[in-house]
């Protein structure tokens, strides 16, 4: 279950970026894109090769500036928001449906079922199955199954006398006769949207997780990890776009352009042939017509060239080169990572041997450029400097409100004190005029029985 919730998290960083035309870092496509037994689509492009051997990238490039360079750190920061984008896909992807205890099926009903399958009068394996969710019409069961619960009320067992198909892949049961007993155990209503809280959660990960923080945690983990390692490629790219860019080009040597195009056009007809369409239905897939994406594949070659005449260049100003043992070690890394034997072929798959050479490179001159390259904070954004002025007024604005409150708070303690003194000092003088009236009464009283006794 945690690769289902692993593969939200990369859903929810990945980026349909292919053909963009931007500035390519050399080897960027390097690995495999297929195999021995894959067919090839009409539309494939022809193997073309390319060799530096006899050629010098620095007569086709005059370098700019390319130390110190400045760029901004890829923020590995991982926000509230990023985490609950990943949480919403998940609650997206896991709706409940109400469940209608009565009624009776009919054509296009969605039914949970329970159902168990005899040949002969035995059980065989396969046949039975529970909680299944089965569309009247739709599903894919053979002829007569889910015919049978037309009309079946919920809870009903039905029992449906049908045939295997003639054609069937099993040919042990091929044309053979079964019984099926069909229980219905609700209809399914309407969409109920998931609830994010424990009991989901708990469902969700099948009990790897059980409260809602610590799927978040979890996300939170994965997310950290994933622009931790997103962290290097971008600020290394961020740095060679400059390099590039800044970097006046006088041609290219004989071949590389088409040596790039059709690496490309060649892993898309690949793409095509994994999905089973043609190149021209592939196109339409990625919402481009066959011109766009040609144009696209000459950008996307022109941009590559760039970049390793660049790269090239750039190795022979810091005297780096690749070693036939550095080359046959990655070799070897490669067919560990892609699980090859045949070397030959995995050399052709993962571009060749100027894509690996280029990438092995790119490598060592990215480390001398970044040496040099200096890190300067983000600018500040006008959304960002809005928010934190409104985050300031909404914090000035709170201790305001609570320094008033306290204030109030003080004065009406204050006028509870007076009030209660003044009530307690009434109290006093009018218990002491009490005593002082009965004092009085009780000396007058006194006097007159004594004057009454003389």
């Amino acid at each position: 279950m945690k690769k289902q919730i692993l593969a939200a998290v990369t859903l929810s960083l990945a980026l349909t970026a292919a053909l963009t035309g931007c500035n390519s870092t050399p080897g960027s496509s390097e690995g495999p894109t297929g195999s021995a037994e894959t067919e090839t689509n009409e539309s494939a492009a022809e193997q073309v090769t390319f060799s530096w051997e006899g050629k010098k990238a620095s007569d086709y490039v005059t370098l700019g500036a390319y130390e110190g360079m400045e760029y901004t750190p890829f923020d590995t920061t991982v926000t509230e928001a990023e985490v609950m984008a990943v949480v919403e896909q998940m609650l997206a992807a896991s709706p409940d449906h109400e469940k209608i205890m009565e009624g009776t099926v009919k054509d296009q009903d969605t039914v949970n079922i329970d159902f168990k399958g005899f040949m002969e009068g035995e059980q065989f394996a396969g046949g039975t199955a529970s909680d299944q969710i089965v569309t009247i019409g739709v599903s894919n069961y053979i002829a007569g199954f889910l015919e049978s619960l037309i009309g079946a009320k919920v809870g009903e067992t039905v029992t449906a006398n049908i045939s295997f198909p003639e054609d069937y892949h099993a040919a042990d049961k091929a044309g053979k006769p079964v019984t099926f007993e069909i229980t219905v155990n609700y209809i399914q209503g309407e969409e109920i949207p998931a609830v994010l809280n424990n009991e989901w959660v708990t469902s969700y990960t099948q009990g790897d997780y059980t409260t809602v923080d610590g799927l978040k945690g979890y996300i939170y983990d994965r997310l950290t990890e994933n622009k931790a390692n997103s962290a290097k490629t971008e600020d290394n790219g961020a740095v060679w776009t400059q390099v590039v860019n800044n970097a006046t080009f006088s041609g290219f040597p004989e071949g590389l352009e088409e040596y790039y195009y059709n690496d490309q056009k060649s892993l898309l007809t690949q793409y095509a042939d994994y999905y089973g369409v043609t190149y021209a239905e592939y196109c339409q897939m990625m919402n481009r017509t066959e011109d766009e994406v040609e144009e696209l594949l000459h950008n996307y070659a022109t941009e590559n060239s760039k970049s390793a005449i660049v790269n090239r260049t750039l190795a022979e100003v810091y005297g780096l080169a690749v070693s036939e043992e550095e080359y046959q070690a990655h070799l070897q890394e490669l067919a560990t990572q892609y699980g090859y034997t045949d070397m030959t072929l995995l050399e052709q798959q993962a571009g060749g041997r100027v894509q690996i050479e280029d990438n092995l490179l790119f490598n060592k001159v990215m480390e001398k450029l970044m040496e040099k390259a200096v890190a300067v904070a983000a600018p500040e954004t006008e959304a960002a400097t809005e928010e934190e002025t409104k985050a300031e007024a909404e914090t000035k604005a709170e201790e305001e409100t609570k320094a008033e409150a306290e204030t109030k708070a003080e004065e009406e303690t204050k006028a509870e004190t007076e009030t209660k003194a003044e009530e307690e000092t009434k109290a006093e003088e009018e218990t002491k005029a009490e005593t002082e009236t009965k004092a009085e009464a009780e000396t007058k009283a006194e006097a007159e029985t004594k004057a009454k006794a003389e």
